[in-house]
């Protein structure tokens, strides 16, 4: 992402590994940063888990494989927010608790109120 606030975060709130950090953060809102096939497939992962997931992608559709695309949007606890670059993470206590993030069309500014972030891009 290299945005402020990341390497702040990294770690505590900022994961890489869903794998690792997933199950850390069950029943929580989060946030996939990534519109191809790894983002989508993260997202639908956590799906399962958390309250909800916001996916954040830069282009203006996901790009990633039509069944994927399908399959994210099966599921009511996510949405996806298209042609938007997240611009920075904020947190309190060292640990992230908002992601900010920027439409790129319209420049609005959006907050989401999270616990963690996964970076996929």
């Amino acid at each position: 992402m290299n945005v402020p606030g990341e390497a702040e975060c990294k770690n505590k709130g900022v994961a890489y590994c869903l794998q690792c950090d997933g199950p850390l953060l069950k029943g929580e809102r989060l946030a996939v940063i990534g519109g191809g096939d790894s983002g989508l497939e993260a997202a639908i992962d956590l799906a399962g888990l958390v309250e909800h997931v916001t996916l954040i992608g830069f282009a203006d559709q996901p790009k990633a494989d039509a069944v994927l695309v399908n399959t994210l949007k099966s599921w009511p606890n996510v949405s996806t927010h298209v042609k938007a670059q997240a611009t920075e993470n904020r947190g309190a206590g060292g640990k992230v608790n908002r992601l900010r993030n920027k439409d790129r069309a319209t420049e609005v500014v959006h907050h989401v109120k999270l616990a963690g972030v996964f970076v996929r891009a």
